[in-house]
């Protein structure tokens, strides 16, 4: 359930010390579009990370594929 996912979320990033960033949009409902790509930089710039993880390059999740 989503609403598990984002307060399990909420509590990794309280333990390792990071900042937690709410979704920018709801499970399964992400699109490459250009108003996605504005919001995923809007964060990132936000966040000026000095690293990026993300998910495998072979991942089978369709939000994972856009």
């Amino acid at each position: 359930c989503a609403a598990v996912r984002l307060e399990e979320a909420k509590a990794a990033a309280k333990i390792l010390g990071a900042t937690f960033y709410p979704p920018i949009c709801p499970d399964m409902e992400i699109a490459y579009t250009t108003e996605m790509l504005r919001k995923v930089a809007a964060v990132v710039r936000m966040a000026k990370p000095s690293i990026v993880l993300t998910h495998s390059p072979v991942d089978y999740m369709e939000d994972h594929e856009n």
